[in-house]
């Protein structure tokens, strides 16, 4: 009776295993995947339907004519033993994109223009997901020589270049896009500091923030100290009211001993900070 029983134990494991490997098998695909990894919703914690990464000059100094965005990949399939060296190629923006409102009236990239060409030697390269690993980070050399960046934006639009060793990803993380100014635009994360010391976005605001800073403003600050809503520090960011509130009125002050009215916006939106939503002076 034992031995009945245990047979009939090995058996059911056995049509168990079957099954979920008829199930499950998702590994038998035939080609390995490259796509892009997508940042998440700093408020749901939800992966982002698409990525549009917008870089601006305007951080930086004048004589920095070029900089690098980092753009990560993640495989789909087995890790290998061997590098897998892979290629980028730009895909102009069509009216089919979702990321834009306005779609007609964008502007693509130009290669060796806006930003250095995916099979240029100088980056060409460094696109290879290395032996034993499943990510890599893709260096783009973005360009600020072309003066209508003081007034315009470029959407640089990105896909794999299928070969040997990769197929396009699953579904929307086949694309990433990069825009390219020199302009002031409203960095990511602002939307979490309006209410503790930042109030209503306006250019003149963040020129005035950058100017009056000791530390770099940039993207990369702003998602780094506002990226996360859960992680937000008070004590950090009242001591920012605090201090740009009085950088504001001294500079407020300096204006008005030269006859110069306060600092407005091109609206005529004045100038001011909040300390968790409340109006701080302003001069």
């Amino acid at each position: 009776m034992k031995n009945i029983l245990k047979n009939i134990f090995v058996v059911c494991l056995a049509l168990a295993a079957y099954s979920c490997q008829e199930k499950y098998d998702v590994y038998n695909l035939p080609d390995d995947k490259l796509g892009f990894t997508y940042g998440v919703d700093s408020y749901s914690g939800d992966p982002l339907p698409y990525s549009v990464h917008e870089f601006s000059f305007v951080y930086l100094g004048s004589d920095i004519v070029r900089d690098t965005v980092w753009v990560e990949m993640t495989t789909s399939g087995f890790v290998t033993d061997k590098d897998r060296p892979f290629m980028l190629e730009q895909v102009q923006i069509s009216s089919d994109d979702k990321e834009f409102e306005d779609v007609e009236n964008l502007t693509n990239a130009e290669a060796g223009k806006h930003y250095v060409a995916f099979d240029d030697a100088e980056v060409a390269h460094l696109m290879v997901v290395k032996a034993g690993e499943n990510s890599v980070k893709v260096p783009v050399i973005v360009k600020r020589d072309d003066p209508y960046l003081e007034e315009g934006t470029v959407h640089l639009k990105m896909r794999l270049k299928e070969n040997d060793n990769f197929v396009e990803s699953f579904g929307t993380n086949k694309y990433y896009t990069i825009s390219i100014t020199n302009q002031l635009i409203m960095p990511v994360g602002w939307d979490i500091m309006e209410y503790y010391f930042a109030g209503k976005y306006g250019p003149a605001k963040l020129r005035f923030m950058i100017d009056a800073s000791t530390w770099t403003i940039n993207d990369e600050w702003f998602d780094e100290n506002f990226g996360d809503y859960s992680l937000v520090d008070m004590g950090y960011t009242g001591y920012l009211s605090t201090y740009y509130t009085n950088k504001l009125i001294e500079y407020n002050q300096q204006r008005k001993a030269q006859g110069l009215d306060v600092l407005r916006e091109e609206d005529g939106t004045i100038v001011q900070f909040v300390s968790y939503g409340m109006p701080q002076p302003y001069i």
